[in-house]
């Protein structure tokens, strides 16, 4: 299964997309497939210039978020659809557990 159909779908967890492509969940619901610009890895350049400022990895098991670490505190809009990875890997339905803005989800090993 792909990590587009994990994030449709919700039916795996992330430890099973140790080896497939990276998304950018965006706030508005979209999803863009995105590549490092060099290489294999996305370098701190990068990855703040998808999430908009400083990175803060969140890691759940061989996958990685990478979102805003000031995001709330800049009032960025709420992601439902990575606050639904966020929340099913980490079995909970706590309503103050939530991410905001752009979101990148990749494999860990792809941050520099």
């Amino acid at each position: 299964m792909t990590n587009e159909e994990f994030i449709k779908t919700l039916d795996l967890e992330p430890k099973d997309m140790s080896n497939t492509d990276c998304y950018l969940l965006k706030a508005d619901g979209t999803k863009v497939k995105v590549l490092p610009a060099k290489g294999s890895t996305f370098n701190l350049e990068e990855l703040q210039s998808f999430v908009g400022g400083y990175i803060e990895p969140i890691f759940m098991g061989n996958t990685m978020f990478i979102t805003n670490e000031n995001g709330r505190n800049l009032g960025l809009p709420y992601n439902d659809g990575a606050t639904k990875i966020y929340r099913k890997y980490y079995k909970t339905n706590d309503v103050n557990r939530f991410l905001v803005g752009d979101v990148l989800l990749c494999p860990s090993n792809m941050m520099q």
